[in-house]
């Protein structure tokens, strides 16, 4: 179906994902359906208001050189595209690791500094060195065994030989990057 069977499946995949992901909420208790009829008040909804404008920050910083790279790939013809298309897949696994990583983190420092005490806010720096370093021991070996594999990886997306050459060719420039950035966003 070419692009638009990729279009097709790419929207069927996110909407099955987030459909599984409010099935499995609902089932463990933490999502209620009444909770979605319950509003939240202007003051209850104020302090996420307020961190609005450095979230959309956050997120531009993210978007913006994705956009950037995706139009120039584009201009650059179908191959390039599909070049582009299979490396940004290969740092989206990657960064669903680290996200993973990410939300662990967020959880388990913020529990420890609402206790508001010396000792919270040791175990809040103890917790984020720990995670840093997860971050970093898994990250490692993760990249050495991709760039081992680097020759495979391509022909999971593709059978077009001109596409992977481009993938290998760039493969271990994106793995370096991958391996300094992401342990870089805990």
């Amino acid at each position: 179906m070419g692009v638009e069977g990729a279009g097709y499946a790419a929207s069927i995949s996110q909407w099955i994902g987030a459909c599984t992901i409010l099935y499995m909420l609902h089932r463990k208790g933490q999502l209620m359906l009444e909770d979605l009829v319950d509003v939240p008040t202007v003051s209850d909804a104020m302090p996420y208001v307020k961190m609005a404008p450095s979230l959309a920050l956050g997120q531009a910083a993210v978007f913006m050189p994705m956009l950037a790279s995706s139009s120039i790939a584009t201009s650059l013809g179908p191959n390039n595209l599909a070049a582009h298309t299979v490396l940004r897949q290969i740092s989206s696994f990657w960064l669903q690791l680290f996200m993973a990583y990410n939300a662990t983190a967020h959880s388990m420092v913020a529990s420890s500094l609402s206790k508001r005490t010396a000792q919270g806010m040791g175990t809040a720096a103890e917790i984020m060195e720990r995670i840093c370093h997860l971050a970093v021991l898994t990250s490692i070996p993760l990249g050495i065994g991709l760039y081992a594999l680097e020759g495979q990886i391509p022909f999971i997306f593709t059978d077009s030989l001109t596409v992977n050459k481009d993938v290998v060719g760039v493969l271990p420039l994106l793995l370096i990057l991958m391996v300094c950035h992401h342990d870089s966003l805990l």
